[in-house]
């Protein structure tokens, strides 16, 4: 097969990839009227299934409606009263808070950072969150959302305190996430490539 029918496969397949992420992209989200004033989430209206499903496939999308949150001390510690699980706002947290609100209900959940890469098999913390399904030697930091955790907003208003744990399935990945991951790392090769030749051509006129 020549060269040029090997280019044609690849530059197809790479637009089928690019329609399947418009559209899921496309898929309404409605965020309700609002901010992330005091590290507040912005309200979501959708369906918790909805929820999970954009996680698993383009969880970009909900960075902006998040607050990156962590364990505090006392918690990561074990040394909470009643041992219990307390999260807070500090910048590049492991994890998300959620606001879904539906029919006037207000429900927080938790899910780990999609925008901070981490070894969850490092993550100390991640087991007092989640119970994990299935596990994968090969692919541990391969995950899907199966469930978030459940949080109830503390008094301050500035911490969350965790009801119910989350689950996730070890060693699995959604089809489409690999899909949205493959075209970011061939988008980032474009451009490094394209930085390059750039470079290049501005040091030749310069000498020339």
């Amino acid at each position: 097969m020549s060269d040029k029918s090997e280019l044609n496969k690849i530059i197809t397949y790479i637009q089928q990839l690019e329609k399947r992420v418009d559209e899921l992209e496309s898929k309404p989200v409605v965020i309700v009227e609002g901010n992330k004033d005091n590290n507040q989430p912005k309200p979501l209206q959708l369906p918790l299934a909805k929820l999970i499903d954009i996680y698993n496939d383009v969880p970009q999308v909900l960075a902006p409606s998040a607050v990156e949150v962590s364990l505090n001390d006392d918690s990561y510690r074990r040394k909470s009263e009643d041992n219990k699980i307390i999260l807070e706002p500090i910048i590049r947290g492991k994890y998300w808070v959620i606001l879904l609100e539906n029919n006037h209900e207000k429900k927080y959940y938790l899910v780990p950072n999609a925008s901070v890469k981490f070894k969850l098999y490092r993550m100390e913390s991640i087991n007092y969150l989640f119970n994990f399904l299935g596990k994968d030697e090969n692919n541990v930091d391969k995950f899907n959302l199966n469930k978030p955790c459940e949080l109830d907003i503390l008094p301050s208003g500035k911490q969350w305190q965790l009801i119910a744990q989350g689950e996730l399935s070890i060693g699995d990945k959604s089809p489409v996430f690999e899909l949205v991951s493959e075209i970011e790392e061939i988008h980032n090769i474009q451009t490094k490539n394209t930085s390059t030749i750039d470079g290049l051509i501005g040091f030749l006129q310069k000498i020339t």
